[in-house]
Order: structure tokens, then C-alpha cells, then sequence
């Protein structure tokens, strides 16, 4: 348990632990407390006043904090030692229902004569776990394809039945499960948000790659951090039987991905065979008919044909760019060609 203030002065007295800090948002102000003790702020005006002062901080700033300051312990105690005056209610009660009632958090009630007769100890309060959600497609959506929408509603129905504070949902669309850089942006968020759990649609939205997806398992569950796939729940990997179950999920989906991969490279192979489109975009030197076909462009052809005399002339690929733009020969966006392009082509064979 970490043990927070939420008054605006220190106690007078010593106590027997020592205090996280002092929280001066969740602090009435010395003009309330001094405008309390005259007489001159009834207690209902009091609570509006702290309530309004509440709703200024918000409780997403709020919840951070608590979320911050609890780290990896089990509760963080708001401490109050304010004298309460006659008529007068304590402010961490109202916290109290204020934190219940914005963000569902349950809030345990403990009064007593701990330290200092006529002051309240403690009342502890739980942030509910932090979750984020990761979706991801390869492609465009089809009707035997789940969108980005029906993961993402998914998501959101299961962290709201384990009562989780679903707090961001990173979205890949178009990414192949294949590619590890997804983990760097789910590490991200993780650390920015605090979270302890991701959520995906199922395993094979985490990724199809059952190195790169076993790897970071690992590392995540060394941080305290769990896998959950709807309709699947936690995935775990540490136990013999749930490494053996997972792995091999894992297998299967990297080998369902790779055997997508080889048919598409067959028929892509095929259609550029019988000189049909294969690619979104022409090679330079070549464009497409409205038909599909593959035909020469003049244009790139003769830009092509300069660029392997200059080469022949010992021109490096850098010095190639600079001539072919001084003679007006640009890329397809206008700008000078690239280095990498100039030698994309000129290995190209003629």
C-alpha cells in the first residue's frame, strides 16, 4: 500500500510511516479550509466548492497519478489529518464518492483513533487494472476478413466484462504479421500509459511470426505485463503445456502466412510471365494500359538508356541524378532521382 496525503499542510505530528507525497490537487485550498474553520463556508458549500475544484483537475489527471504513485503495489492509502469541525464532513469522503462515481473505482472506508484522536487515518482506493488494445490487418477488409471495427468492439466488450480501464487501442491497418516493428509501438504505449495488459482480437492479430511473437511474450511477462485474445483469455507461455499450446498456434499462423505469401508470389509471377499487371506500380521504363498489359513508356525508357551510357562513362549514381535532372529527366513526383533508383534500374537487365 502506498500512503499519499491529500491535504494541503503536513501533520503536526509524527507518524509511523512515511508518506508517498502530498497530493495538493485532491488538497482543498487554504482559502476553503480558512473560509471552513470562520464559520463563513458551510459544509455544503465547502463539498460544492471542492467538488468544482475536482472537476477543474479532471479524472483522467487524477486517475495518472494514483496509476503513477501505486507503480507495481497493491492499493495507494489518501491519508487526511485535518481537524473536522463541528458539522463539517472530511473531504476524502467526498473524494471518495467523486472517484466512485466518475470512474467506478470502489473506495474502502477505514475511520478510527490511530494517531490522533478526531483524525481520520486512512481510506484505501484501488485503480482498476490498465489495459490497451492492438489491431491489426494485413489488407483490406472482406467479408472473410474481420475489420478493424468488429477488433476493436471486440476489444472493448472484453476489457469491460474484466473490468479493465481500457485506455488506447493501436491500430495497424495494412501491416503484415510478419513484421516485428508492430512490438516497438505496442512497448510505447505500454510505458506511456503504465499498462500491465494487451488485448487483441486473437493471436493472430498479435502477429504471425512465432519468433518475433514467443520473443516478446518473454520479455512482456518478465515485466509483468499479460497477453489476453478474446474468446481465448490470458495467453501464457511460462508453463510447459500453455508454452506447447501457444507455440504452437503461433507455428500455425506464421505458416498460414507464409503459404499465403508463396501463392501470391506464384500468380504475381505468372501474370508478369504472360506480361499482365502484377503490381500496383509500373518498373520504371514500362506502364500500364487501361487493360492491364505492360507496355514501354518512351519517356522512362529513353531517361533509362542515358543513365547506363553515363554509367559505361564511369558516372557514379549520384553524378547520373544530377545529369539526367539538369536535362529535365525528374522522377514520377518530380524530383530528382534518387540513388537507389538510378541502381534499382541499371541492374535491371536491358
Amino acid at each position: 500500500m502506498v500512503p499519499v496525503g491529500v491535504t494541503r499542510y503536513p501533520p503536526r505530528f509524527p507518524l509511523a510511516y512515511s508518506l508517498k507525497t502530498n497530493l495538493l490537487d485532491l488538497a482543498p485550498t487554504a482559502a476553503m479550509l480558512k473560509a471552513a474553520k470562520g464559520g463563513t463556508l458551510t459544509p455544503k458549500q465547502f463539498d460544492v466548492l471542492y467538488i468544482k475544484q475536482l472537476e477543474a483537475v479532471g479524472i483522467q489527471r487524477i486517475l495518472s497519478d494514483l496509476r503513477r504513485l501505486q507503480g507495481r503495489r497493491r492499493g495507494v492509502a489518501l491519508l487526511c489529518y485535518e481537524d473536522v469541525h463541528a458539522g463539517q464532513t472530511c473531504h476524502r469522503r467526498s473524494l471518495a464518492a467523486w472517484l466512485q462515481r466518475k470512474a467506478g473505482i470502489k473506495v474502502d472506508e477505514f475511520n478510527g483513533n490511530i494517531l490522533v484522536q478526531h483524525h481520520i487515518e486512512e481510506g484505501v482506493t484501488r485503480a482498476r487494472p490498465v489495459a490497451l488494445g492492438y489491431v491489426r490487418r494485413s489488407h483490406e477488409s472482406t467479408e472473410r476478413t474481420v475489420s478493424l471495427a468488429a477488433q476493436r468492439a471486440a476489444i472493448t466488450r472484453y476489457a469491460a466484462e474484466q473490468g479493465w480501464d481500457l485506455v488506447d487501442v493501436i491500430s495497424h491497418d495494412g501491416v503484415s504479421g510478419g513484421k516485428r516493428t508492430r512490438f516497438d509501438a505496442i512497448d510505447v504505449a505500454l510505458k506511456q500509459h503504465g499498462a500491465k495488459v494487451v488485448i487483441v482480437y486473437a493471436m493472430d492479430r498479435a502477429g504471425r511470426d512465432v519468433v518475433g511473437l514467443l520473443s516478446w511474450l518473454e520479455r512482456a511477462q518478465r515485466a509483468g505485463v499479460q497477453l489476453h485474445a478474446v474468446g481465448k483469455g490470458l495467453v501464457e507461455t511460462r508453463a510447459a503445456s500453455g508454452f506447447l499450446i501457444n507455440a504452437v498456434e503461433a507455428a500455425v499462423a506464421e505458416h498460414l502466412r507464409r503459404n499465403a505469401g508463396e501463392r501470391t508470389a506464384a500468380a504475381l509471377r505468372h501474370l508478369r510471365e504472360k506480361g499482365r499487371r502484377w503490381t500496383r506500380t509500373a518498373p520504371y521504363g514500362f506502364t500500364w494500359t487501361p487493360d492491364g498489359r505492360c507496355v514501354v513508356d518512351p519517356v522512362e525508357a529513353a531517361m533509362i538508356a542515358k543513365a547506363r551510357t553515363l554509367r559505361a562513362d564511369g558516372a557514379t549514381l549520384w553524378k547520373i541524378s544530377e545529369r539526367l535532372a539538369s536535362e529535365g529527366m525528374l522522377s514520377r513526383v518530380g524530383t530528382p532521382l534518387g540513388a537507389k533508383t538510378v541502381r534499382a534500374f541499371l541492374l535491371r537487365r536491358p
